[in-house]
């Protein structure tokens, strides 16, 4: 479609028309119904890899450059870093009973601050 002062244009679709599960007229043939398993490319060894191929593989290197940033962040560094760690390793019932020792020591200040006001 096109404005009324546009210029005719080509037809968008030029060829047969074929239905939605046939295959194109001109398509290339594929022997990938002859060989049913997937050959490996010709540059990995068979076997366990060597610490040369593991080196080498930009797959591995990525792995090992996320590893050494996890563990550097993972350190606990300055009062702040030691503080985080040390909640991090409390268990959820470790971190319910610290809550309510906190909101009971709240409700105790509150019953006292009533009974001051109360006289």
């Amino acid at each position: 479609m096109g404005t009324s002062c546009s210029k005719p244009s080509k037809s968008n679709f030029a060829g047969e028309g074929r239905t939605l599960g046939s295959t194109p007229v001109n398509a290339p043939t594929t022997n990938e119904s002859s060989h049913p398993h997937a050959q490996l490319p010709s540059n990995i060894s068979q076997g366990a890899p060597t610490k040369k191929t593991l080196e080498t593989k930009p797959v591995s290197a990525a792995g090992r450059a996320a590893q050494e940033r996890m563990s550097k962040a993972n350190a606990a560094t300055g009062k702040l870093g030691q503080q985080l760690a040390e909640q991090k390793k409390q268990t959820r019932n470790d971190t319910l009973k610290a809550v309510s020792t906190e909101e009971q020591g709240h409700r105790n200040a509150q019953s006292n601050v009533e009974a001051r006001n109360w006289n």
